[in-house]
C-alpha cells in the first residue's frame, strides 16, 4: 500500500479515536449537569465555531484530535463547573474518556475478527509472514510454508496448532512443513507470546474461514479481558527494549504503515483498535494532568468523604505530573525519530 495513503489512514484513525475519547467526557459532563463551554474537533487555531445553548462547537486547523472545555475546571466555587462537582461525579467524567476508548477497541476487534477469508490472525495453516528472531525464523520457516504436522499431530484446523503446542512440555518440537510441493522436516523451540501468554511459533498465518458474529464478539471480549495478562507478559520486553515497547504518535504511525503494507487494508481496523486501547490505557495512568490523575484525586477526596485536598498540593501534583509527562513524551518522541532516521522498523 502507498505510504502516503497509509499515513492518511493513520491520521484518520488517530483523529477518530481521540474524538470518541472526548465524546465520552462530553456526554457524561452534560449528563452530570456540568456546563461544556466548547467541544472542538481538531487542535486550535480555530477555523470556525457555532454556539448552541451554552456550548460552542468548533472546527480547528490541526486534524489530530479533539477537546472538551468545561466551565470552572479549576474553580471549586462554580457549581456548574467540573471542579465544583463532588468527587464521584468528577471520577465519572474523567473515567468516561478512557472507558469509551476501551469499548471502542472491543467493537473494532470484534469487527476485525468477523472479517471474511484471508483475515490475518495468530493461528492458521499457511504461513503469511515470519517474525524476525522468532522461533519460526530460527527453525528456517518461510512465508508460504504450509504446516502439516506439529509435535506429531496432524494439522487440519487452526485449533490443532495451539493444541499441539500446549500439550507438550518439551523445549524442542518436531515440525513437518510443505514448501513448493516438497516436505521439509525440522524442529522449533516455541516461546511464550508476550501478548497472549500462550506458546507461540512467532508467525502470522492465513485463516480461510469466517467466524460467526457471536464468536467474533467473544474473541474481542477475550482480548480485552486478558489484557492485564498481556501487559504483565510484556514487562520483560518493556525493560529490555523500551524503544519498541513504548511508542508515541510517530512510532504508532510508523507501525500502522508497516502493518498496512504487510497485511493490507483490512488490518486498519485492527490498528484502530490497538491505538484506541493504547490511548485509553495511557489515560488511566494516575498522573496529572491525565484522566487517571484526576481520577486519583477524586478517589482520595471521595475516601475523605468529600473533603478537598489542599489546593497547593493539587497544583504541586499537577506541576510534577506535567513535567514527568513532558519528559516522557520527549524521550519517546526522540526514540521514534531515531528509529526512522536509522531506517529501523518493527519487523513486519
Amino acid at each position: 500500500m502507498n505510504i502516503a495513503i497509509s499515513v492518511i489512514i493513520f491520521i484518520v484513525i488517530l483523529f477518530t479515536v481521540v474524538v470518541f475519547h472526548e465524546l465520552g467526557h462530553f456526554f457524561v459532563s452534560r449528563r452530570r449537569g456540568i456546563v461544556v463551554e466548547e467541544f472542538g474537533l481538531g487542535i486550535p487555531p480555530r477555523l470556525f465555531g457555532v454556539k448552541r445553548g451554552e456550548t460552542t462547537y468548533s472546527l480547528n486547523a490541526i486534524p489530530l484530535g479533539a477537546f472538551v472545555k468545561t466551565a470552572g475546571e479549576n474553580d471549586p466555587d462554580n457549581p456548574k463547573g467540573l471542579a465544583g462537582k463532588g468527587p464521584w461525579t468528577r471520577l465519572a467524567v474523567y473515567a468516561a474518556g478512557p472507558l469509551v476508548n476501551i469499548f471502542l477497541a472491543f467493537i473494532l476487534l470484534s469487527i476485525f475478527f468477523f472479517q471474511p477469508v484471508n483475515m490475518i490472525v495468530s493461528e492458521g495453516i499457511m504461513v503469511h509472514s515470519v517474525i524476525e528472531n522468532s522461533p519460526a525464523a530460527e527453525a528456517g520457516m518461510l512465508p508460504g510454508d504450509i504446516i502439516l504436522v506439529l509435535n506429531g499431530q496432524d494439522i487440519h484446523t487452526t485449533q490443532d496448532i495451539q493444541d499441539a503446542l500446549e500439550i507438550t512440555q518439551a523445549e524442542t518440537v518436531p515440525l513437518l512443513l510443505e514448501r513448493e510441493g516438497e516436505s521439509i522436516e525440522t524442529s522449533v523451540n516455541p516461546e511464550i507470546s508476550p501478548t497472549t501468554g500462550a506458546p507461540s511459533l512467532g508467525v502470522f498465518l492465513f485463516e480461510q474461514q469466517r467466524l460467526s458474529a457471536w464468536k467474533s464478539l467473544q474473541m474481542g471480549g477475550s482480548f480485552i479481558i486478558n489484557l492485564p495478562v498481556m501487559i504483565v507478559a510484556s514487562i520483560p520486553e518493556l525493560k529490555s527494549n523500551p524503544g519498541d515497547a513504548l511508542v508515541g504518535p510517530i512510532g504508532a504511525g510508523q507501525l500502522t504503515v508497516e502493518v498496512l503494507n504487510s497485511s493490507g487494508f483490512g488490518s486498519a481496523i485492527f490498528m484502530a483498535s490497538i491505538i484506541s486501547l493504547g490511548i485509553g490505557l495511557f489515560n488511566f495512568f494516575p498522573i496529572p494532568p491525565l484522566d487517571g490523575g484526576g481520577m486519583l484525586i477524586a478517589i482520595i477526596e471521595g475516601a475523605r468523604r468529600g473533603r478537598r485536598l489542599p489546593a497547593r498540593s493539587v497544583r504541586l501534583a499537577q506541576t510534577i505530573g506535567t513535567a514527568l509527562l513532558i519528559t516522557m513524551v520527549i524521550m519517546i518522541t526522540f526514540s521514534d525519530i531515531m528509529r526512522l532516521v536509522n531506517g529501523a522498523g518493527f519487523g513486519l
